[in-house]
């Protein structure tokens, strides 16, 4: 008989080389369906005998690289310093070792995917023969698989313990039953066959496995959760795209549009494209239509180079009489984007500054795209003098050739009533001006209609009803979808009399702060004069500025102070300026 006191784990087994017959430390296997869920693997005794009543465990499980330990659980054993008092033994390592006060010691090596466990004795009332439960889950990124979980001895060398050189120490559990608890010679079993095969010991502890189930199929789609995670499809939706196909009959899942018609005309646009501001993804699909549902280009962005796009913009076959294939010249385009990323199908605006989206045969043009905000103008009872920031020019029949900022986006509608959807029977009449002259539209009587257009950069009067829909603070909203045009976009100006909107998003001011209602997102900006830092621009070009808020008409004249009683300029407000005869190539910018 040799005793050997293991100081890492503050045990002191007598080892016999006697037994009570076969033993097995059994693992069981745990089956998970949620890849974040967590394991709970029992470490069970098997066989004689399945009383733990007394004296402790030590041994070590080697587990798969995919699987993280987060704890070793067990209902019953003692505390070392319990083990050490029932026994009468002394307790000289009390002091410096680590868990001394606690039933279990776990040393996880988590390089090694390894963890040394030992186990104070049991109290004699236990009966369980489940000795532990570890508790793994998976590390990011496991999809399935099946992961093993072993126990082999544990590996000691440490000279003030007796042990000289690395020695395997057996694997102990349970006790003799015949014998009190509470005695030095209540011997553990022995589970370590490979110390001796023939001395009639337990066969080997057995591998457990921790087995994530790749064949889960969420959606019924006929393809794996895992299946999908790998592929980029949603593993809750059967037709993730939304083309009508299920996911699993679709040639790509990740692409809602059907095939372009290829013509012998083309007008090629590429960019970048924002979806809330952030890159499109290598692989999302980008479209080109016209006349609203005509799909007439495809491309994948990232396919010709990283972080673009290049889709060909095909055009109408006109050997084919009666049937309109693509583009014709004048044709405004509008894009879409499918993003794979979250699965949605984005409407997108073009960036300020970019080429025109108005088609041209054989035009090679850069058209940076963005997905679609919205600005939202305050609207009180009575007439209001307004204007939007949106990057559009929003027109009906002929695209209009008046003056506009360069990079300006067309789109066509049905009429001036779905620009103004959003205050639909909240108006009774809006009014403009440009180059050509008054322009109204009335939405009860067309013969009084006259406004074929509305665009950033032009100012808007427009009357709202006293029984609008207001809320507590007497507002409607107008809201324009689209992204913000750029604020240093340049406004052409005429000789007399132009109506122009506010581009930009601050509010510039003297004095104080105006207390007037503005769109949601403004900054405000302290400047010294409306003179010189804001209509610098247009110096000795012009005569006097008109404005209107809730608080009725506002003048600024250039030459005469005492006229003047404008105090800001800013987002969702008109102006009137009158422009010297005497002048040319006047261009306003905010």
């Amino acid at each position: 008989m040799k005793l050997k006191i293991m100081v890492i784990f503050s045990i002191m087994f007598l080892v016999m080389s006697s037994v009570l017959g076969a033993a097995t430390l059994q693992l069981e296997d745990v089956t998970l369906t949620d890849a974040n869920g967590q394991a709970s693997m029992p470490i069970n005794l098997e066989g004689s005998p399945t009383n733990i009543d007394g004296s402790g465990a030590a041994f070590t499980i080697i587990y798969d690289a995919n699987l993280v330990l987060d704890s070793v659980e067990s209902d019953f054993f003692d505390t070392f310093a319990a083990q050490f008092q029932a026994a009468d033994t002394p307790q000289p390592y009390s002091t410096s070792v680590d868990g001394y006060d606690q039933p279990l010691v776990v040393n996880d090596n988590t390089d090694a995917n390894m963890a040394m466990i030992a186990a104070a004795r049991a109290t004699a009332t236990n009966s369980t023969n489940q000795l532990f439960r570890l508790k793994f889950s998976l590390k990011n990124g496991v999809t399935e698989g099946t992961f093993p979980v072993s126990i082999k001895p544990t590996t000691l060398d440490n000279e003030a313990a007796g042990y000289l050189v690395p020695e395997d120490i057996p694997i102990l559990v349970g006790s003799d039953p015949t014998k009190p608890y509470t005695s030095n010679d209540a011997y553990p079993v022995i589970i370590d066959n490979a110390k001796n095969k023939d001395d009639g010991m337990s066969l080997y502890a057995n591998i457990g496995n921790v087995i994530l189930q790749g064949g889960i199929d969420s959606d019924n789609d006929g393809l794996t959760d895992s299946k999908e995670i790998e592929i980029g499809t949603n593993p809750n939706n059967p037709d993730t795209d939304g083309d009508g196909l299920n996911d699993s009959e679709d040639p790509d899942p990740l692409d809602p549009f059907s095939d372009v018609q290829a013509t012998p005309t083309v007008m090629d646009a590429g960019g970048t494209v924002l979806i809330a501001g952030v890159s499109a993804v290598d692989g999302d699909v980008i479209v080109a239509y016209v006349d609203g549902d005509l799909l007439c280009g495809k491309a994948k962005y990232g396919e010709i180079a990283d972080g673009r796009y290049l889709v060909h913009i095909y055009g109408d076959d006109t050997s084919t009489n009666g049937i309109k294939e693509g583009a014709v010249n004048g044709d405004i385009v509008t894009f879409k984007v499918f993003s794979k990323t979250d699965w949605t199908l984005y409407d997108l605006s073009i960036v300020a500054g970019s080429g025109s989206n108005s088609w041209q045969n054989g035009d090679q043009r850069e058209i940076n795209l963005e997905t679609a905000s919205s600005q939202k103008i305050p609207l009180i009872s009575g007439w209001n003098l307004i204007s939007f920031g949106v990057n559009k020019c929003f027109y009906t029949g002929e695209e209009p050739t008046v003056s506009m900022i360069d990079g300006i986006e067309y789109e066509s509608v049905s009429g001036m009533k779905d620009v103004l959807m959003s205050i639909d029977g909240q108006y009774d009449i809006v009014r403009g001006f440009d180059s050509t002259g008054a322009k109204t539209f009335n939405p009860a009587n067309a013969w009084f209609s006259d406004m074929k257009y509305m665009a950033v950069g032009y100012g808007y009067w427009i009357k709202v009803k006293d029984t609008a829909n207001f809320d507590n603070d007497g507002y409607i909203y107008l809201e324009i979808n689209g992204a913000l045009a750029s604020s240093s976009a340049n406004i052409s100006l005429s000789n007399g009399w132009n109506l122009v909107g506010y581009i930009g998003t601050t509010v510039k001011y003297t004095g104080t702060i105006p207390d007037v209602a503005f769109p949601t997102g403004i900054v405000t900006e302290l400047v010294g004069s409306l003179k010189d830092d804001i209509f610098d621009s247009i110096t000795d070009n012009y005569s006097i500025v008109r404005g209107f808020d809730k608080t009725g008409a506002k003048t600024f004249n250039p030459a005469n102070a005492w006229f003047s009683d404008m105090k800001y300029v800013g987002p969702g407000y008109g102006y009137w300026i009158k422009v010297n005869d005497n002048v040319t190539d006047v261009n306003l910018q905010w």
